[in-house]
This record gives C-alpha cells, structure tokens and sequence, in this order.
C-alpha cells in the first residue's frame, strides 16, 4: 500500500547561515514574527524569524518554544515592541529552517489546512491507498478530508500528535480507517516521560476498537549511521508490538540513512521475533 503524508501547518525559522549557529545555554535571543516572505528572512545566534505573524500575541513569558525534533528549547522571557525576548534553555547547533514549536493550546493554526485538502484531493486522484493526516484535533478534521476527496475512499491515518488529539482520542478513532502514535511531536507536547504511558495508552485503545495502529519516530534512530541498532531500540520496537501496534514506521532511517534496506531488514527481524 502506498501512503501519503499531508504536511499539516508547519511554523518554520527563517534561514539559518550555512553550517549553523551554536545557541549557547542560558544566552538571549529575540523571537521576531516575519515580515512578508519567510524565505527572504534569515535567523543568527541573536535574532529567529519566525513566519507565524500573530507571534507578539500567542506567545507569553513563561512559555517553552522549541527547535526542530526537540533538542534545543526556548523559555519566552518578555515581550517587546517588535520581538519576544527568549533565554536557551537546551542549547545546540541549529541551521536550515527548523520547524519551531509553539504552545498547542494558544496557536492560531488548523489542520487540514487549504494546501492539505487540494494534496489530499491530488493524491487520491494519483491512487494513494492511505492519506496520513497531520496535527489533527478532533474528528471533524478527518470528516473535513473525506469531503474534499469525494468520491474517492481513500482510507485515513489520524496522526496523534496534539494534546487535543489525546483529549478526543475516543472520536477520532472511530473516524478514523488507521491510528498513528506520532511520538516526535507528542514528546514535544508533553513532557518526554509521558510519551511511553500515551504510545501503550493509543495503541490499547485502537487495539480493543479493533482499528490498526502504527507506532513512528525514531525506532532504529542509530541506523541513520550505524550498521546496527541499540539493544535500547530493539527493544522499543518489540515492546510496540508486544503492546499489539499492527505496523511500525521507519522515518530518517530510510529517508536518509546510510543503508535503508538493512535498516528494513534488521526492523522485520526485530519485529517478527
């Protein structure tokens, strides 16, 4: 089966320089909302544009921002004239433009967004079996797919992956064709220790409702350079399946890892233990 992934709404930094910038713990930089085209803006070690405009408003002293898949974290400090004063809590390189995390409860973004309802129209139209749907909060947003790819029945993969999924875990699931347990961005929502009682709590609910479930983010993370997993992520991929998840995604792994296929083949032996 083939499965497209709709992007969902994505807050990005303008372009760090090339080869990045160290954010140092402790130090302060200025959050500033882009001005028109993100990617004429630029970010440094001292200012981050940010392309989500209504930033001055959304964002309060106290508040954690972070960078990219979770490694370097912001504390909201003081709001200014035309910038949000932030100390680094968890520093590190950063460069490219990272996706950058704002508080859930307070954003002023929804999905399916416009540009995911016109690709979800195009890849059912191109014959995807699956369309995974990103950043979902209720079911309404799965119903809201369904319609604009009519008459197609492209089945849907309801990402968890906001508190607000979990709060309507119950809804969505019984709107939705497939479950995925999206643990990259549920561990920036909720604290890192929470993640493994939400993967066992998503997949138990999905298993007694009788709805498939995979479990994605980082399984065999070491295998981007490694020939090999850690004893540690083998036993997260056995434990999923323990816990009954019907499918497990590989993501960098393959995407860019150095050998796809054996990571492939190291999963199936791992997981059909």
């Amino acid at each position: 089966a083939v499965l497209a992934d709709l992007p969902g709404p994505k807050v990005r930094a303008g372009q760090f320089p090339d080869g990045g910038v160290l954010l140092v713990e402790g130090s302060m930089l200025d959050l500033v909302p882009a001005a028109g085209e993100i990617a004429a803006a630029s970010s440094d070690d001292h200012v981050v544009t940010v392309d989500y405009p209504t930033l001055l408003d959304d964002l309060h002293p106290g508040d954690r921002v972070v960078l990219g898949d979770g490694a370097i974290t912001l504390e909201a400090v003081e709001r200014r004239d035309r910038s949000i004063a932030v100390r680094v809590r968890t520093g590190g390189r950063v460069q490219g433009r990272p996706g950058v995390h704002l508080p859930s409860e307070r954003l002023r973004l929804t999905a399916p967004t416009d540009e995911d309802l016109v690709l979800a129209r195009r890849m059912a139209d191109a014959g995807a079996d699956f369309l995974a749907v990103s950043f979902i909060r209720a079911a309404e947003d799965l119903r809201a797919v369904r319609a604009a790819i009519e008459p197609h029945t492209t089945r849907l993969v309801a990402k968890i992956e906001t508190m607000h999924a979990v709060a309507d875990l119950a809804a969505i699931v019984d709107e939705a064709d497939a479950v995925m347990v999206a643990r990259g961005d549920l561990g920036i929502e909720y604290p890192l220790e929470e993640v493994p009682h939400l993967q066992k709590k998503i997949i138990r609910f999905c298993v007694e409702a009788g709805v498939p479930v995979i479990t994605a983010t980082q399984m065999m993370e070491s295998m981007i350079v490694s020939p090999a997993p850690t004893r540690a992520e083998v036993s997260d991929v056995a434990n999923a399946v323990f816990d009954g998840t019907d499918a497990l995604m590989l993501s960098a792994e393959t995407a860019v890892g150095a050998d796809p296929a054996e990571v492939v083949r190291t999963m199936v032996r791992v997981a059909g233990r």
